[in-house]
């Protein structure tokens, strides 16, 4: 038996990414889908997401993807996502916290601006 591998073809690339983003290019990647849509998982993009980027460190550390076994990508998937969720979580109260301080900061300058106009008039 050989095992099922996603392969280039004029197909897979007339998809658009947009369109490859959220569907799954075989059949582990459905059932793996599946899988996770099962554990509470309702993005599938997020999901191929996760599972994609499993795969890639897998290939990148010369493990192959399809020797992992369904369970442990679900879960490293799983480990991904949350991740990713989690930089995105912290990425977002950085930029409010930036956001608010550079509010101060104007606040701050205006009324300063708006304290030497009054001294200056007060002056003449």
């Amino acid at each position: 038996k050989e095992p099922y591998h996603h392969t280039t073809s004029t197909n897979s690339n007339s998809l658009s990414h947009e369109e490859d983003g959220d569907r799954p290019r075989d059949v582990r990647e459905s059932s793996l889908v599946e899988i996770m849509r099962n554990m509470g998982f309702t993005d599938n993009r997020e999901i191929l997401s996760g599972i994609r980027a499993v795969a890639a460190q897998r290939e990148e550390v010369s493990i192959t993807a399809t020797g992992l076994s369904s369970q442990d990508h679900v879960e490293a998937a799983m480990m991904w996502i949350i991740s990713q969720r989690e930089e995105q979580d912290e990425a977002r109260k950085e930029d409010e916290a930036r956001f608010s301080s550079e509010r101060v900061d104007a606040e701050m300058m205006q009324r300063r601006k708006e304290e030497r106009e009054i001294e200056t008039m007060n002056a003449d």
